[in-house]
């Protein structure tokens, strides 16, 4: 299989590529890519255009041919237009990329995803129903508000979605957590969905490009 066709496999087909982390319960970013000189220096020019909302040192970095949807037209115009590059300092891109790249790098064969979560959820939680809480000492609390009871806290935990029927706030998610089994809620900002918005980085004749930049499945 080409390295281009494995970037570009849907989310449940990396989880059975990737290799689970020692301690499955738990997914805290690592970057597996800061060891390779090449994608190190790609990253830190990536992380430049993020800082500076440089829409053509970005653009620099992608590849003309990148699938930015699932179903959609591919290619740089596509994804210039969707994430309105055109106007630098409030296109949404940028918040996107600043959650991702505080998020780690997994460094696979011929190529890299970010976030580092992306390439090694084991492959035995469902992409659509598992969260990661996205830090240390998260509350969990015993119902969807910020005035009710802490259940437990949680540090970069491997999160399931409880789905009983009950009513509940969109801001948040009752989840149970695969370390204790503690149930209750977190709001939904301090959880990422496994296949939320990652970016697939491999060289394109030569030079390392976006190839990439899609969520969903």
């Amino acid at each position: 299989m080409s390295n281009i066709k494995a970037a570009l496999l849907p989310a449940a087909c990396l989880y059975m590529l990737a290799a689970s982390p020692l301690h499955a319960e738990t997914l805290p970013p690592r970057n597996e890519c800061a060891a390779d000189p090449a994608y190190f220096a790609f990253e830190q020019q990536l992380r430049q255009a993020v800082a500076e909302r440089n829409p053509a040192q970005l653009l620099a970095l992608v590849d003309t041919s990148i699938k930015s949807s699932f179903g959609g037209d591919d290619g740089i115009e596509e994804f210039r237009t969707s994430w309105q590059l055109d106007k630098a300092e409030t296109s949404p891109i940028w918040l996107e990329l600043e959650r991702i790249l505080a998020l780690g790098c997994a460094k696979k064969d011929g190529y890299a995803a970010l976030p580092y979560m992306f390439a090694h959820m084991p492959d035995r939680y469902d992409a659509f129903s598992s969260f990661v809480a996205t830090g240390t000492n998260i509350v969990m609390r015993e119902g969807p508000s910020r005035d009710a009871r802490a259940v437990a806290r949680l540090d970069w935990d491997i999160m399931t979605q409880v789905d009983d029927g009950e009513a509940t706030s969109e801001d948040w998610v009752k989840v149970s957590s695969t370390v204790n089994h503690n149930v209750g809620y977190v709001h939904k900002s301090l959880l990422r969905s496994p296949i939320d918005y990652r970016l697939i980085v491999q060289p394109v004749d030569g030079v390392l490009k976006i190839v990439t930049f899609v969520a969903g499945d």
